[in-house]
Formats: C-alpha cells, sequence, structure tokens
C-alpha cells in the first residue's frame, strides 16, 4: 500500500516529468485529468432506485458534450485568463474523442499532448 504522502510524491513526480516533456513555463497552466462525453436525457424527474422513466414526449437525448473536470477546467482556464493552457489526458480515437478534442481546440487549449487509443473508447 501507498501512503497519502508516497501517492503525493509520486503524483509531484509525473507531474514535474509531464512539465519537462511537454515544456510548460511557470507563466503557463497544465491540467492533467479525465475529458468525458456527456449526455443529457430530458425527463419529468429524477428516478428513484431501480426505477426507468422514459423523454418527456417530442425530446431527445443530448449526447456528446464535452465535460469531465479536466477538461471543464482546460477550456475555463483558457477562457478566462490569458494564459497558456495545455490539457493532457487520453482520449479514445472515437467520435467523442475527436468532439472533445474539437471543443478542447476552439477553446485554444493546447492538446498537442493528449493520446488517443486505438482500442479503448472515450469516457463517458
Amino acid at each position: 500500500f501507498l501512503s497519502i504522502k508516497s501517492m503525493k510524491s509520486s503524483i509531484i513526480l509525473i507531474l514535474i516529468s509531464a512539465a519537462t516533456q511537454i515544456r510548460v513555463s511557470f507563466s503557463d497552466i497544465l491540467v492533467v485529468g479525465s475529458a468525458n462525453a456527456d449526455t443529457f436525457l430530458p425527463v419529468r424527474r429524477l428516478p428513484a432506485a431501480g426505477e426507468n422513466l422514459t423523454l418527456l414526449p417530442g425530446k431527445q437525448p443530448v449526447v456528446d458534450l464535452p465535460g469531465g473536470k479536466g477538461c471543464t477546467q482546460a477550456v475555463a482556464v483558457s477562457k478566462l485568463t490569458n494564459k497558456r493552457c495545455l490539457f493532457v489526458g487520453q482520449l479514445g480515437d472515437d467520435a467523442a474523442g475527436h468532439v472533445l478534442l474539437d471543443a478542447m481546440k476552439d477553446a485554444k487549449v493546447d492538446c498537442s499532448h493528449c493520446g488517443l487509443h486505438q482500442a479503448l473508447p472515450s469516457g463517458r
């Protein structure tokens, strides 16, 4: 088992290693985290445990909207500051992964160090 102290040290070493390989400066912001494609379902209320609900009449699910803590933070930082923001994360090489990359790139987030996995899907 790793102690919290050793886990923090490991995370710091990983971030330092990533920062030296990515070449970030102290004025840059590096976000290492998750990016997930979110799906929103229009329903009247939240379901009870084990209950199934149907969509509101005439409504469709909203699929593959950019989300995930890391993606959301990187986009917010890029839009709210004039600092260079880099995102490091692993995505699937699928439609959802490309939606996520496009959304971050549209917000001027540097995604050049994101991985696209050929065999695993993007998070949902």
